[in-house]
């Protein structure tokens, strides 16, 4: 018996419509929110501790607008070491003048606005340079992966954390002190250490690995004017470039 032979037809193009490709979208990134670091089952009472700390570690010095001071900073860079004098003037939340010198000599100068960012070679290295944005990466002039409201934070005595949802201990304290924080599913993860007294010691954010993709750790803190100030601080990224900052106002 002869088949009669079915025609081959080929396959119509699927269509998504926007709504189509919005749940495609959704479905991917909660794909990789799996496959980052899951929030774990924790005490709901610990959690309300763990929040409370890391809120009284933002608020810290909040109340502070205005710093101008002196200081050094040493840059250590893929093997390259060189230390400033810097000398600072900042007003929160963004405006800012930063001036790095060698022997005396100004060779870098950051002006910050609010709006705009200029940076400044005093020793022709670089023409002046203008960022239309208020919070650029300092990367391409200091070599250290950092946002420039970071430091500005820091000059201003607070603990640079960025406004967070959600809070927990990475294990039961007291024996360890270590808050993990998060703004929503798709901002990174942030760890803060405390000493014994609730002091803060380090907050890094994290990659999905876990790995810092950066940190800060205060080094040391003093008492000023009736506040403690974060008086020794480094900064390192990544690939540990490391940038610290000694006060001396």
């Amino acid at each position: 018996m002869v088949k009669t032979p079915v025609p081959c037809h080929t396959p119509s193009r699927i269509i998504y419509s926007p709504f189509s490709r919005a749940l495609v979208l959704a479905a991917a990134l909660i794909t990789l929110w799996g496959c980052g670091i899951k929030r774990p089952a924790t005490d709901p009472v610990m959690d309300r501790e763990a929040k409370a700390l890391a809120l009284g570690a933002r608020s810290l010095n909040q109340d502070i607008r205005s710093s101008k001071g002196t200081g050094w900073l040493v840059l250590d860079t893929e093997g390259k070491r060189e230390k400033f004098r810097v000398a600072w003037a900042v007003k929160a939340p963004d405006r800012a003048r930063i001036t790095l010198l060698a022997s005396g000599i100004p060779v870098e100068t950051i002006v910050a606005d609010g709006k705009t960012v200029k940076f400044l070679s005093h020793t022709g290295a670089h023409g002046l340079h203008t960022l239309s944005r208020p919070d650029p990466d300092l990367n391409p002039f200091i070599h250290i992966k950092v946002r420039l409201s970071r430091v500005l934070s820091l000059l201003l005595g607070q603990v640079p954390m960025a406004p967070f949802e959600d809070a927990w201990f990475s294990q039961a304290p007291p024996n360890n002190r270590n808050i993990l924080v998060k703004h929503d599913f798709s901002s990174p993860l942030t760890r803060l250490e405390l000493a014994t007294d609730n002091t803060p010691q380090s907050l890094a954010v994290l990659d999905s690995s876990g790995d810092p993709r950066f940190q800060i750790r205060i080094l040391s803190w003093k008492e000023l004017e009736g506040r403690r100030i974060p008086w020794s601080i480094s900064i390192t990224d990544s690939r540990e470039r490391t940038l610290v900052l000694d006060l001396s106002r």
